[in-house]
């Protein structure tokens, strides 16, 4: 780099639109005749959805989080340590002995918990910038109203009014693949 020159700076603001914005899908994400959320490209790739421009903001505020000396949160699965029951070992004796209600209630039961998600897409967040003294209008968190809280919700609970189903209907389309159609009452 010469000495005229400086490096740019990432973007750090975004509009909800943008925040918004799908990949140019060539075809929607279907499975088991359910649409899901995201779509493919002409590879057949999986595209995530909202995630044009969302992704590029959150590699920023990223980028900039860390050049103030801050890092994220691990959000690692050892948070969920513990017992698990039944164990995966266990788990794999059931299903090859033709006991599938346990698998079949566990991923259910995650589904309707991913479902529930879909609360943030409708819940009022506060304005966090009225309480924190630094100016958050490049960060996340000054984000939160402009589209993020909209598309985790989304994400979590899909448009069921669109007929597009999130991490909610992957879950029982996972249990479906496996264990076929509705075999238990839910």
């Amino acid at each position: 780099m010469s000495e005229l020159t400086t490096p740019t700076a990432p973007r750090l603001v975004y509009s909800r639109e943008e925040l918004l914005t799908h990949h140019p899908f060539a075809a929607p994400h279907m499975a088991m005749g359910q649409r899901l959320h995201g779509g493919l490209d002409a590879q057949s790739n999986y595209l995530p959805p909202r995630a044009l421009i969302r992704t590029q903001a959150m590699s920023a505020w990223t980028q900039a989080l860390r050049q103030r000396g801050g890092d994220l949160f691990d959000a690692a699965a050892t948070l969920l340590t513990g017992p698990q029951l039944p164990t995966v070992a266990q788990q794999q004796v059931l299903l090859s002995k033709g006991i599938t209600k346990p698998f079949y209630n566990g991923l259910t039961i995650t589904g309707k918990i991913e479902g529930r998600g879909r609360l943030l897409a409708d819940m009022a967040f506060p304005d966090l910038q009225a309480i924190i003294v630094e100016d958050i209008s490049g960060m996340a968190l000054g984000h939160l109203n402009k589209g993020l809280l909209w598309a985790h919700g989304i994400d979590e609970g899909g448009e069921p009014d669109q007929g597009i189903g999130g991490h909610d209907v992957m879950w029982f389309v996972a249990r479906d693949l496996v264990l076929g159609l509705m075999p238990y009452p839910t």
